[in-house]
């Protein structure tokens, strides 16, 4: 069965054009869909978190 045959018995199944194919194996993504290593978190020396409201 070739894709397209499959993707129009889907559609005639689930009576729906929508399809999402998530591919959970990440060495099968394409280079360019590829997870890329975070960057760096910054050092917590002088951070400072502001207060999201004030109880005054």
């Amino acid at each position: 069965m070739t894709l397209i045959q499959m993707l129009d018995a889907a559609e005639r199944q689930n009576r729906s054009l929508l399809c999402v194919g998530l591919d959970q194996e990440p060495t099968r993504f394409l280079d360019r869909l590829k997870p890329r290593a975070a960057p760096p978190a910054p050092k917590p020396d002088n951070f400072r978190p502001e207060p999201l409201f004030s109880m005054a």
